[in-house]
């Protein structure tokens, strides 16, 4: 039977906190898409990035810097398209 998980809760598969403007920003500029700044000063948030490997023993298998280059590549291959083909 297989293994049930702890019930109730919710993990993030993440190796470490990044900032919105370390990932979002690069990514929407890989797009073509414009970033506006926020009306306000953004809110900085923490989360536990240990509770899945000591609750479930998860290690993520690429670091957050090996997966943003591989979204970015992806990303600029897709250029301007948005789903379903059209262009922007």
């Amino acid at each position: 039977m297989p293994q049930r998980g702890p019930a109730g809760q919710a993990f993030l598969a993440v190796d470490r906190n990044v900032t919105l403007s370390e990932f979002f920003v690069p990514l929407m500029a890989a797009l073509g898409r414009p970033v506006a700044p926020p009306p306000q000063e953004p809110i900085r948030s923490r989360c536990r990035t240990g509770k899945i490997h000591t609750i479930l023993g998860y290690r993520p298998q690429q670091t957050f810097e090996h997966t943003l280059t591989q979204l970015l590549a992806l990303a600029g291959r897709q250029g301007g398209s948005r789903p379903g083909g059209r262009e922007s």
